[in-house]
């Protein structure tokens, strides 16, 4: 009987290296796109961490404010504009007024209490692209005031971390 394969050799063939080759490299491929996946939902998700918490902490920063205020100074307020200014007529003068608005256009929003210097309320990885104050007062005795702010993140080269929220709330003057 003739054989017509000798295979004393304890290597590869051509074929073999070849399919070992392709299949290193298309795991690695899968790999390598998962961890780019993977990074780029990561850089998705700090971004709209950032601009949640700027948010609700420059929101209830405004509230708080707003209820401790004795009234609503209207003649310095700018309402149902944006960008607005809301001013708070306060019992102490230290604190009095206290005014909210965004610094010269750059998207941070500012606290002013009394004559010292505005107090940034947001970082700078975030604008606000929206700031509006509406006085929802209408006849009762207690002025009730409307937020509502627009924040995205500073940087939008990258489609990932670009992420914009609306927020609103409302609060009243208790005193």
């Amino acid at each position: 009987m003739i054989r017509m394969f000798n295979r004393k050799s304890k290597g590869f063939t051509l074929f073999e290296t070849i399919i070992t080759i392709a299949l290193l490299l298309a795991i690695a491929g899968s790999f390598g796109g998962f961890m780019v996946s993977l990074l780029s939902t990561r850089s998705s998700l700090e971004s709209m961490q950032e601009v949640d918490e700027n948010s609700r902490m420059a929101l209830d920063i405004m509230s708080q404010k707003i209820r401790s205020a004795t009234g609503v100074n209207t003649g310095a307020s700018t309402f149902d504009a944006d960008p607005g200014v809301l001013a708070l007529s306060m019992a102490d003068p230290a604190v009095n007024p206290t005014i909210f608005r965004l610094d010269q256009d750059n998207g941070i929003l500012t606290m002013q209490e009394g004559a010292a210097q505005p107090i940034a309320l947001t970082t700078n990885e975030v604008q606000l692209s929206q700031l509006l104050f509406s006085l929802l007062s209408g006849s009762t005795e207690r002025e009730n005031v409307r937020i509502t702010i627009e924040t995205q993140m500073r940087s939008q080269d990258d489609s990932y971390v670009s992420f914009t929220h609306t927020f609103q709330t409302a609060a009243s003057v208790r005193q």
